[in-house]
């Protein structure tokens, strides 16, 4: 279905508008589209709160908050806003006493059935409390008090940006060939065009004697590592400029299968897993710096590096998650996890990880041979690296 202008609230639109103009510091534009049309941008009650909050008038704020008509919850939860900014502000510049004022006699009573956020608020007294920046911090009230002041009122900040942003992102999530939102205009519609997709082989080599089972690049791309059922390793580098690939390194003869391979992301380290052990290589010249004995028991699934490689984590069928440095020393290990896991990943923040596999018993052996689970044993579990507790499970 296909909108005009006619279809939107012209209102909507021109305040939009407004407050694009405002934060791209076009004055003039700002000025005269709010005198053609007749429509302000926010009404002068908001226009006033906003600048009490920004000059610390708390007092005003309230008073102001008061005259907008909120329903009870809005009004309450504004209010806390606005008071807790005011008591951390007083303790930040050493007015304890009457930051206790601000406790007890509006916090206090506000909050009186929600006991934990007074012991909170109460603690910030007992040791040192500083903001940094004044503006910054009462910049996040307003950004706030968006949740509470319905946006007839009080616009969100730069909505038309989030919105244009929404729609950059609709389309590269339902373009099948766009690979980065960058080359997204507002000008023009995204194209579905395979053509702009690599649907050819760029090249072929040919150096292993049986099926390649694993392959990891470099952060860089500038490397990769084919692992084989062969029982070996080659590491490869890739010249783009002359679109060719050079086998630099061929590790062999291992006494089992290789069943993950993987470089650290300063490249300084590659690591591989025979089967339960952990191999760590210089990627100077790929001699060993360490061998892990045998603290995985079962087949390790996959490694992950956090961003900084402070933490490898490996992942096993033995229901283990263990966490290492860059020279082998083993700083912790998860044992004895609800599932068998079979693969993994860590959330783009590095703050939790996931998980997924069949429950910890054994599957049951098909007369074919094959081994055999039951919907119910299969998981996607997700733990919080910091508190290693589950925060979310399916099956």
């Amino acid at each position: 279905m296909s909108l005009s202008a006619r279809d939107f609230d012209r209102t909507e639109i021109i305040r939009l508008i407004l407050q694009s103009l405002e934060s791209l510091d076009l004055k003039e534009s700002f000025n005269t589209l709010t005198r053609e049309s007749n429509v302000d941008l926010e009404i002068e009650e908001i226009r006033s709160l906003k600048s009490a909050i920004i000059n610390g008038q708390w007092n005003l704020s309230i008073q102001l908050l008061e005259q907008l008509n909120l329903d009870d919850n809005n009004l309450k939860s504004s209010m806390e806003l606005i008071y807790v900014q005011q008591y951390k502000e007083l303790l930040s510049s050493g007015n304890d006493q009457k930051a206790i004022q601000v406790l007890r006699n509006y916090l206090t009573p506000l909050l009186h059935d929600q006991n934990d956020k007074i012991k909170q608020l109460s603690c910030l007294l007992m040791s040192p409390f500083l903001i940094d920046n004044l503006k910054q911090s009462r910049s996040i009230v307003l950004k706030d008090l968006e949740n509470f002041i319905q946006s007839d009122l009080l616009l969100p900040n730069n909505r038309l940006f989030t919105l244009l942003n929404q729609s950059i992102q609709y389309q590269s999530d339902n373009f099948f060939y766009v690979s980065n939102t960058n080359e997204v205009s507002l000008l023009n519609d995204l194209k579905n065009d395979s053509l702009s997709f690599p649907n050819y082989n760029n090249s072929l080599i040919k150096a292993h004697k049986d099926e390649i089972w694993h392959c990891s690049f470099t952060k860089d791309e500038t490397y990769f590592a084919t692992a084989s059922k062969d029982k070996s390793i080659i590491i490869w580098s890739i010249d783009y400029t002359n679109n060719s690939i050079k086998k630099i390194k061929h590790l062999k003869d291992f006494d089992q299968d290789v069943s993950v391979i993987k470089f650290s992301n300063d490249q300084s380290t590659f690591i591989i897993a025979i089967e339960n052990v952990l191999i760590f290589y210089e990627t100077v010249n790929y001699t060993v710096k360490f061998k892990s004995d045998d603290q995985h028991d079962e087949t390790i699934s996959n490694l992950l590096f956090t961003f900084d490689d402070s933490i490898l984590y490996s992942t096993a069928l033995d229901q283990k998650l263990l966490e290492w440095d860059l020279n082998g020393n083993l700083l912790y290990k998860w044992d004895q996890l609800p599932i068998r896991i079979t693969d993994s990943l860590l959330t783009p923040n590095n703050k939790s990880i996931i998980l997924i596999g069949p429950d910890g018993p054994q599957p049951t052996l098909s007369p074919d041979g094959t081994l055999s689970y039951t919907e119910e044993m299969r998981r996607l579990m997700i733990y919080d690296l910091t508190t290693r507790d589950c925060i979310w499970f399916a099956n």
